[in-house]
């Protein structure tokens, strides 16, 4: 790839990668900044070392003297403390290429820190990439975007900040993993660069956005069609196990075309706990009641209706006095409530397939799957259904088999009644006397009965199962999961685990004592803190998500998951075009990775 620029004397466009020392067109020599500079540093940062006194040549094993015992001819040492060394890395310099396409133009000596570098870059092939619309089709001398007609070059800046290379990205740089970080998103694009054992991460600054605490009036539905983004925002930021972004006003940019546009960090990355969940919701809320401060003009807002001012009042009531939000599908549930309409658009169909294989270990397969479809088509009944679960049965040979199998056949005994009921209405939505509470305790029901019967066939011998599980109604899927066998939901790219490991290594990592990655070679990694088979179970996590058209659900056993990282499961799903192929293709891989399990996959599509 040519990138081009400017000959400082004539104003010529040059061939960075030509290895011209003269420019062709009026002789001045071509001044190459980027090949005279030095490579970044790691300099010591000079810290002051605290001292310690030690006695010396003093037997350590003799009691300490009392102070008045010390005497004037016993000779000491000064000693320093040892301290972790801290580093700084030497800015860049002006005028320095990254990747030879990234121009700094300002280092930020108020912004760094003895780890950090903060920039201003200018992308010399700003043109290539649409900032509003991620458009990559335009030519250089391309003034407008040739999709969207915004300005190219409209005053658009890349803010950048330069670590040391450590393996592990941190901050905002994580969302760019779990794909949070698009053109119409809420959060800036995010560019990730490795160069010289140093990481860079660049995001766009809109110079033309306005901070939403300073807009003076916005549309009703524009405000509405916000909320609904954030807290959307929120849930996947929860699930992929992130917490502690900033959603305050004055960290919100408003951008040309009413767009939204996040410049809050992010603060952590763990697997969120339910008192990081209240804080975030907490927090949203209050950026969801000052959208609501703004006046509806009627007068001038086409789309304002009767019914819509009647849901606004309602809403604005309903967030400004709610006080026990536990999480943000808190927040989803409210607006539900007031919005049923616009959760998401009918499903028409779905389809799914499974994947079983014993591993490269393992004798025998304790792990059991069911797909269950039920598809309607009538002019008084529609919409899709069907029952999908994952089991991994343990006890050894005969045992673990036979324990996932009553797993499965309870489940199929207690949720195909919901399947079959024939209170649904058409367009996929369930009549309202079916209500949630109503569902949500039947698959309780199902699984603790499951317990039951593996207690009493156990009889006091080792005998138990996992189970995730999702019952499909229409535009909802009922989740609930016992042990570590795991329910994702991959939705635009983007995967979510949206079930909760009951094991210790994830409460470990849940409590900050170790990190996410750990769970998968931690020595007490196949500990569980409750399965089924187990008297002491109590309490079924259940919870309802709704789904949208180009969804996927993937159910599986720590056969798979262990053996697959979450970013190799994406990229997998992200190239097979049907369930029936990315079924195979994640059990080939979790085979071609060790195959230490047992191994059961069920995926499920959403048209």
């Amino acid at each position: 790839m040519s990138i081009s620029y400017k000959c400082q004397k004539c104003g010529n466009e040059l061939d960075i990668n030509e290895k011209k020392r003269f420019c062709r067109i009026c002789g001045a020599e071509i001044i190459r900044t980027e090949a005279v500079l030095e490579l970044p540093k790691i300099v010591p940062l000079a810290v002051e070392q605290p001292v310690q006194i030690v006695e010396k040549d003093r037997d350590i094993t003799a009691p300490m003297a009392k102070p008045e015992e010390i005497r004037s001819d016993q000779v000491f040492e000064i000693a320093p403390i040892i301290t972790k060394p801290a580093y700084v890395v030497e800015p860049l310099t002006k005028d320095y290429l990254l990747q030879g396409r990234y121009r700094i133009d300002e280092f930020s000596s108020k912004l760094s820190t003895p780890n950090y570098n903060f920039y201003t870059f200018t992308d010399l092939l700003y043109y290539t990439h649409c900032a509003y619309c991620s458009c990559n089709t335009n030519q250089e001398g391309d003034v407008y975007c040739i999709e969207c007609g915004a300005r190219l070059d409209n005053g658009i800046k890349l803010w950048g900040r330069e670590e040391p290379a450590l393996g592990k990205l941190t901050g905002e740089a994580l969302l760019v993993r779990i794909g949070l970080c698009k053109p119409d998103g809420l959060v800036p694009e995010y560019i990730v660069i490795v160069e010289n054992d140093r990481v860079y991460v660049l995001y766009l600054q809109f110079n033309d956005g306005i901070p939403l605490n300073e807009i003076e009036y916005l549309p009703l539905q524009t405000r509405l069609g916000w909320t609904k983004q954030l807290i959307d925002f929120l849930i996947i930021l929860n699930q992929s196990g992130f917490t502690g972004f900033d959603f305050d006003p004055a960290l919100l940019r408003v951008l040309p075309g009413e767009r939204l546009n996040l410049l809050g960090g992010l603060k952590t990355r763990v697997s969120v706990t339910p008192e990081e969940q209240v804080q975030d919701a907490q927090m949203l809320l209050k950026t969801l009641q000052f959208l609501m401060n703004f006046t509806t003009k009627a007068a001038i807002e086409e789309d304002i209706t009767p019914e819509s001012m009647e849901q606004e009042r309602r809403w604005k009531e309903l967030i400004s006095t709610a006080t026990d939000i536990k999480d943000c599908t808190g927040l989803l549930a409210m607006w539900e409530r007031i919005f049923p309409n616009s959760v998401s658009q009918p499903l028409t169909k779905l389809t799914s397939a499974a994947g079983w294989d014993k591993g490269k270990i393992r004798d025998n397969n304790e792990d059991a799957v069911l797909r269950l479809e039920y598809v309607r088509q009538s002019e008084v009944n529609g919409g899709p259904a069907g029952l999908f679960a994952v089991a991994d049965g343990m006890g050894g040979y005969e045992k673990g088999e036979e324990a996932s199998s009553i797993a499965l056949d309870t489940l199929v005994e207690f949720l195909t009644l919901l399947i079959f009921d024939p209170r649904f209405s058409q367009n996929g939505n369930a009549l309202m006397e079916i209500q949630d509470d109503q569902i949500m305790q039947q698959i309780s029901r199902a699984i603790q009965e499951i317990n039951n019967r593996i207690c009493t066939k156990a009889a006091g011998a080792p005998m138990g199962s996992t189970i995730t599980m999702s019952l499909v109604l229409c535009n909802a899927a009922y989740i609930a999961n016992v042990g570590d066998s795991r329910t994702y939901l991959f939705r635009k790219g983007i995967l979510a685990q949206i079930t909760t490991d009951d094991s210790l290594v994830y409460q470990m990592v849940a409590n900050g004592q170790i990190t996410r990655e750990d769970i998968y070679t931690h020595p007490q990694r196949n500990v569980l803190m409750t399965s089924l088979g187990d008297k002491s179970l109590n309490s079924i996590d259940v919870s309802k998500h709704f789904l949208e058209p180009g969804d996927r659900l993937i159910h599986c056993s720590d056969g798979l998951w262990e053996m697959i990282r979450d970013n190799e499961i994406t990229n997998i799903l992200s190239s097979s075009d049907s369930p029936t192929v990315a079924c195979n293709r994640l059990v080939e891989a979790a085979n071609r990775n060790g195959g230490e399990d047992n191994i059961g996959v069920v995926v499920v599509d959403f048209v």
